[in-house]
């Protein structure tokens, strides 16, 4: 199990708004995203438990 919850831009919430719908095609957080998305963090999440999520 991963330490932690998996996120999408283009998930709907609960109302029915999607942020990818909401960010232009040419803006700077889409690059952003897709930096973050490629970096590796691998040094960082040895130190979290796999333990799921709290009740």
């Amino acid at each position: 199990m991963a330490p932690f919850k998996p996120y999408s831009v283009e998930q709907g919430e609960l109302i029915p708004t999607y942020f990818g719908d909401l960010i232009p095609s040419d803006h700077l957080a889409r690059t952003v995203n897709d930096i973050v998305d490629e970096l590796n963090i691998s040094h960082m999440t040895i130190h979290y438990k796999n333990r799921g999520q709290e009740a």
